[in-house]
């Protein structure tokens, strides 16, 4: 049948077809006329199911196929059903949601539940907002009472769309272009999912976020401008690869897999929170990992970006291989990276290798050494202790004590509480306790410049402000060393090198020992070496290091410098040391011993003395000018000596000659080379065995009286033995008389005011007297001698030299002798014998 050019109706009732009150039977196809979209209105009624055939404005009803059909109307309350197609047919909802319109035909009257067929059938909808419910069966949707089975696609034109699951556990999956599939379906337009608190979602193939809400609640962001989000609200599963959240807190189930806001996420490749609380919660046994970017770490495949609190996992945070990364601990434990707070861990690898970064750690508690670059801290929270072990670490800030680890360990200080050990620069550090086992060796350099102090103990010392402990070696720098208050022993180990307080310091240049009772000691077993007096007291130099605040210097075989520009005292006492006598050297506040050597200045503008104690060791001079022997020390230079026995000895083999000065308070002293001795009580000039050599005594300007008693030399108080000759003093006739008394006899020179007795050599003498009776003998010399009897006849003078008490038997010797008679009409008698006379008694061979 074919219709008019105008708007026909068409009816199927009862069984038969009518049309313009004609009914018609037999009918196999109605062409109602015009074309498709010709904006003519051609109309079915009819009581029975429709089916679509695909093609627009095209049906079957009652086996009649019906061609450009615009409108079906379902009459007589028959609620016939459409059903689709096995191509794809398109659906219409109508705004008014009473009217559907398929394949370009409206439908009215219909029965609400629409099998769309086969083929990939798609529904749209006109109402605003629209609401899509999910049934249990795939293909399979509700929207404004109409029931769609079969369908495969469903638009909401107005992109205000709604797909709700309220009673089964729907799976929606997003696709990258903002549509949801669910059951089979693709829905478009959709800006809302609502399930049932048990459905799941699949946003795995967005690229943008999926935002956290309210508990159950996301809502996915595709970034793209020209993609509406989806908010979706009552699932318990998702899949998705970044999620944003605020103030969140997440628990890590698996690997990239998290529970937040009562929904398991799963394929989770990233999360960021933009709050200032989130918090990550860690229920698996993978380590965190620091990545480059700020205030992200990556844990169980999943990266956390903006996270405040993060715990669990194995314990274990590993830095950034790309990037420096700054560890902040906590009193309580917690570590700081970036803004975020990591709490339980127990092991922290920085893991970088590239010098360009530096991983530095802020530590609040006790920091052990493990190894290079590695270190725990100890944390006592609540009187519970645990230790956090680092590793990769380049530097560690708020250190405070620091633990040396149980091998040799090397501290380099580089400033102020600053310091470098096994790779890692320490800061604010204000102790080390190094290793306390005595076989091994820990080492502290100070700083160049920086002053090292003792404090008296052990193995024990402060430099920068850092106190360490348990230090056996210190070495570059510090070349500045301060004593301690305390009684500090130093033992010399080499040059600009010794032992203090159990520690070995080295490249040390001065060293001011404190207060206390400190002691220096050679420990070099090196012989000859140099302690070199300073200007001040206790203030010495040896082995290059000048030493202050020193009380005793114990040297082996050692030589003590004085100055030559101050005047200087040395006191000289005994000691016994392992049942041997020893000398001890006091100067300046010091107290010297194991000297062999003592070299005061040499300086004519200054004084310096010798004061001894040692009353059982002589003074001996040597064959070296200004030098003497005394208690084992050699001294030279020296200009006064006081004490000892009171002997000095002369050099064998050595021209001394012994001048006798008198003192300010009037008391004797013998100047020889330079040196005044005083206090002597014997002179023994050395011994000359075939040598030509002649020790001189020399007497003062004034009148001197020389004895030669029981075979020895006395003036003075003081015995000589080993003089040749005794010069008195003074010139002949220079109105000074000095006087030799003498038990023995004296032969004249033939020289004015000169003689021998007892084979020494006098000169300057101006009376001898022979006493105790000895009745010495004057005896003349080999060439012309002049004698001269006195008024009284008791007194000669022989060459200018008064005698009293002498033999009355005088042989004038050799040579033209002349003797002067000042006797009164005196009387000379000639005997038998040739050359002799008697005169007042005294009888002169002449």
């Amino acid at each position: 049948m074919i219709g008019t050019d105008e708007a026909d109706t068409f009816g199927f009732l009862s069984g038969e077809l009518h049309t313009y009150g004609i009914s018609f039977t037999g009918i196999e196809e109605v062409n109602a006329g015009g074309t498709s979209n010709d904006g003519i209105s051609d109309q079915l009624n009819t009581e029975t199911d429709v089916n679509l055939t695909g093609n627009q404005e095209e049906l079957r009803n009652a086996n009649i196929l019906f061609k450009d059909i615009e409108q079906v109307a379902f009459i007589n309350n028959s609620n016939g059903k459409i059903v689709g197609s096995a191509i794809d047919d398109s659906f219409i909802i109508a705004s008014t949601a009473d009217k559907i319109t398929a394949n370009s035909i409206d439908f009215t009257g219909f029965n609400k539940t629409i099998d769309t067929g086969e083929g990939s059938d798609t529904v749209s909808t006109l109402v605003a907002n629209s609401t899509w419910s999910l049934s249990n069966t795939d293909k399979e949707a509700t929207s404004s009472g109409i029931t769609f089975t079969n369908i495969e696609k469903v638009t909401a034109s107005d992109n205000q769309g709604t797909l709700e699951s309220k009673n089964d556990d729907n799976e929606f999956a997003l696709t990258s272009d903002g549509r949801i599939d669910a059951d089979a379906i693709r829905f478009t337009g959709f800006t809302t999912i609502e399930g049932n608190g048990t459905a799941s979602l699949d946003a795995s193939a967005i690229s943008g976020n999926l935002l956290l809400l309210d508990d159950n609640n996301v809502k996915a962001d595709f970034t793209d401008g020209n993609i509406i989000d989806i908010t979706i609200s009552g699932i318990n599963e998702a899949v998705a690869s970044n999620l944003l959240g605020a103030d969140i807190a997440y628990t890590v189930k698996d690997t990239n897999k998290v529970f937040a806001k009562a929904i398991t996420f799963s394929s989770v490749d990233r999360i960021v929170d933009t709050g200032s609380s989130g918090a990550v919660t860690s229920e698996t046994s993978d380590q965190w990992e620091l990545v480059s970017a700020d205030n992200e770490v990556k844990h169980s495949g999943i990266t956390f970006a903006g996270m405040r609190s993060l715990t669990g996992g194995n314990n274990t945070l590993v830095g950034a291989a790309d990037n420096g990364d700054s560890y902040q601990l906590s009193l309580t434990g917690d570590i700081t990276v970036d803004s975020m707070i990591f709490k339980g861990i127990r092991n922290v690898n920085a893991n970088t290798d590239d010098t360009n970064y530096t991983d530095t750690v802020d530590a609040t508690g006790a920091v052990t050494l493990q190894g290079n670059n590695a270190f725990g801290v100890t944390i006592d929270p609540n009187g519970s202790s645990y230790d956090i072990n680092f590793s990769g670490i380049d530097a560690v800030t708020n250190t405070g004590i620091l633990t040396g680890t149980t091998g040799a360990d090397t501290f380099t200080v580089e400033g102020d509480n600053k310091l470098h050990s096994k790779g890692i620069q320490f800061s604010d550090v204000s102790s080390v306790l190094a290793g306390n086992d005595t076989n091994i060796a820990d080492t502290v350099n100070a700083k160049a410049g920086e002053t090292v102090a003792l404090t008296g103990i052990a193995k024990e010392l402060i430099t920068s402000n850092i106190l360490f402990k348990q230090i056996e070696i210190a070495g570059a720098g510090g070349e500045n060393l301060v004593g301690s208050d305390s009684d500090d022993t130093i033992e010399i180990t080499g040059d600009k090198a010794f032992k203090a307080n159990e520690i070995a310091f080295t490249g040390i240049a001065s060293l001011n020992t404190g207060a206390g009772t400190d002691s220096i000691i050679d420990g070099t077993g090196q012989t000859g070496s140099q302690w070199i007096l300073g200007s001040g007291n206790k203030e010495v130099t040896g082995y290059n290091i000048a030493f202050s605040n020193v009380e005793t210097i114990q040297a082996d075989i050692g030589e003590l410098v004085g100055r030559n520009d101050q005047d200087e005292i040395f006191t000289l006492s005994a000691y016994t040391d392992d049942g041997q006598q020893k000398t001890q050297i006091d100067t300046k506040g010091m107290a010297f011993t194991g000297i062999d050597i003592l070299s005061a200045g040499d300086s004519s503008s200054f004084t310096d003395t010798i004061n001894s104690s040692v009353n059982n060791r002589n003074w001996a001079l040597t064959t070296s000018d200004n030098q003497v022997e005394h208690a084992d020390v050699i001294i030279n230079d020296a200009d006064i000596f006081s004490g000892g026995n009171g002997i000095l000895q002369g050099a064998s083999n050595s021209n001394d000659s012994y001048q006798i000065v008198k003192n300010a308070d009037s008391t004797t002293a013998i100047q020889v080379d330079g040196m005044h001795f005083n206090e002597l009580t014997r002179v023994e000039a050395g011994a000359h065995a075939g040598v030509n050599t002649t020790d001189i005594l020399i007497g003062t300007d004034e009148a001197d009286t020389f004895g030669f008693l029981s075979g020895e030399l006395h003036t003075y108080g003081i015995s000589f033995t080993g003089i040749e000759e005794v010069n008195a003093g003074g010139t002949s006739n220079d109105g000074i008389s000095d006087q030799l008394n003498t038990e023995t006899d004296v032969n004249l020179t033939g020289n004015q005011e000169e003689l021998r007795n007892a084979n020494i050599l006098f000169k300057d003498i101006e009376q001898v007297a022979f006493i105790n009776n000895s009745n010495g003998k004057i005896v003349g010399s080999a060439i012309d001698d002049s004698f001269i009897i006195a008024s009284t006849g008791d007194k000669l003078t022989a060459n200018n030299i008064d005698f009293t008490g002498f033999n009355k038997t005088i042989d004038t010797g050799e040579g033209t002798d002349t003797v002067s008679t000042l006797v009164a009409n005196s009387t000379w008698s000639l005997s038998n014998t040739d050359k002799e006379a008697t005169s007042s008694g005294i009888t002169l061979p002449i």
